[in-house]
């Protein structure tokens, strides 16, 4: 049975392998932005860890504002407003039982959220302030918070954000898309940096990025899809086309104002990785798991 522990422990390491892995358009160890690098990103790992760590009897709102505010206390911007986002609800639904079942626990969670975790999720994104969002012509966060279920501003929000689509979806990107990519490459004995990549990868190449739609229009997003599914096509994971493929993508993708970054496709990611990291440690397989770094 998955407990509490276990939930922090996950979400905490997805952070930090999905930081550690070299994802096109996002920051890595050797590629900050200009405004934040590696390292904030760690100290939000960090950070948000204490919200997770107390999820038994907590709302999903409560976790998503929790861990918002502790992030901002130690990084001081917004770092892992979607990956809160989308760890929150798969970490209510992972405690107090197995990994097996854990897509139907979600759909449970996410149907019993109130009017109360609307205006936690409202007060959480106001204070993280995240760039790109634009304007909403229903339930728009800079308005007071709607005397609704989350879902429903969610769904509003799905045609332009993957991470609300997920939320209605019962994240059918994480667990139809995501998980079956990273388990392939498990399969195959790929290393883990490369799993995390193709990973990544995959999920751009079927899902357009919504924050480079936001920022560059969804034309543009269609076409870095396009190239990512190049990049997939390219040859074997791991192999020197297939890493030489990766590179000059991700050189592609690095403007000025990063208006290329495929943000919310990482935070897709991180959710694939924090219900990887729980499964290995429910099976005690997460010491081998990182081992093939």
């Amino acid at each position: 049975m998955i407990g509490s522990e276990q939930v922090s422990w996950a979400a905490q390491i997805a952070c930090q392998l999905e930081i550690a892995a070299l994802k096109p358009g996002n920051v890595t160890w050797d590629k900050p932005f200009d405004d934040v690098a590696a390292e904030q990103f760690l100290a939000s790992s960090a950070a948000m860890g204490r919200a997770f760590y107390g999820i038994p009897g907590k709302r999903v709102g409560e976790t998503v504002l929790q861990a918002v505010v502790d992030t901002r206390r130690v990084v001081g911007s917004n770092t892992n407003l979607g990956i809160i986002l989308l760890l929150s609800p798969l970490a209510g639904a992972a405690v107090g039982g197995n990994y097996e079942g854990l897509r139907e626990r979600l759909a449970v969670t996410l149907r019993s959220l109130t009017e109360m975790d609307t205006e936690e999720i409202y007060r959480a994104i106001r204070i993280a302030a995240p760039g790109g969002l634009g304007d909403s012509r229903k339930y728009d966060v800079k308005d007071p918070s709607p005397q609704i279920a989350i879902l429903e501003a969610m769904a509003e929000a799905a045609s332009w954000d993957s991470v609300a689509r997920e939320y209605v979806t019962d994240f059918e990107i994480t667990f139809t898309v995501g998980l079956p990519a990273f388990e392939g490459c498990s399969v195959k004995d790929i290393p883990l940096k490369d799993a995390v990549t193709q990973t990544f990868l995959t999920i751009l190449s079927r899902f357009p990025d919504t924050l480079i739609a936001r920022k560059r229009g969804m034309k543009e997003a269609k076409i870095v899809s396009s190239n990512a599914e190049r990049v997939l096509r390219s040859d074997a994971v791991g192999s020197g086309r297939w890493r030489d493929a990766v590179l000059e993508f991700d050189l592609s993708l690095r403007d000025r104002d990063n208006t290329l970054n495929p943000g919310t496709t990482a935070d897709i990611t991180v959710a694939v990785l924090f219900c990887e990291v729980l499964k290995a440690l429910e099976d005690g397989t997460l010491p081998e798991m990182l081992r093939k770094w």
